[in-house]
């Protein structure tokens, strides 16, 4: 295999399920605790005994992603299981410009022509526009797409960009 990319503790849903989360776990256990504890101050205690929940339930979510290119296929592993596709099943991808962002989250949806996505994301607490080691990480992700797949940043999605998802679209 030629190229190889390495993504530690990613994420692999929807954006869209964060919020979910947050919304039908840490306000429910909020409300409730608020509720029936007799303190002042238990609604604070409830969005932290919600909020550690969510955290408990991503850090479970979390993956190890491989994708490495090996002449006209792309191999992505998540965790132990691979799974191949042709370079031409890949439609494009929205991601930050890392080249020019300062934004090192981990913000990348990968579009298949049969329909499929892999969304790969890295929303935590702890600020990652300081690691330069990520930097590279991003850079060099960037960089091999649009080499082996011959992508160029197309346009930017200003929803995406709203919300604050990796918004240029790359592609053909």
């Amino acid at each position: 295999m030629k190229d190889r990319i390495l993504f530690n503790n990613i994420v692999i849903i929807r954006p869209i399920y964060f919020a979910l989360i947050g919304l039908f776990i840490i306000a429910p256990i909020a409300y409730i605790l608020g509720s029936i504890l007799p303190f002042s101050g238990a609604k604070l205690w409830g969005f932290f005994a919600g909020l550690t929940i969510a955290m408990l339930i991503f850090r479970t979510l979390r993956k190890t992603i491989r994708i490495a290119f090996d002449g006209n296929y792309i191999k992505l592993s998540v965790n132990q299981r691979t799974i191949s596709y042709r370079k031409s099943d890949i439609d494009g991808f929205y991601s930050f410009d890392y080249r020019t962002a300062s934004n090192y989250t981990i913000s990348i949806c990968i579009y298949f022509k049969d329909g499929k996505r892999l969304n790969l994301s890295d929303y935590n607490l702890k600020p990652a526009c300081k690691d330069e080691e990520r930097r590279q990480q991003l850079l060099d992700f960037t960089t091999t797409m649009e080499k082996e797949l011959g992508f160029r940043p197309i346009k930017e999605n200003k929803t995406r960009k709203f919300l604050r998802l990796g918004y240029i679209w790359f592609s053909r």
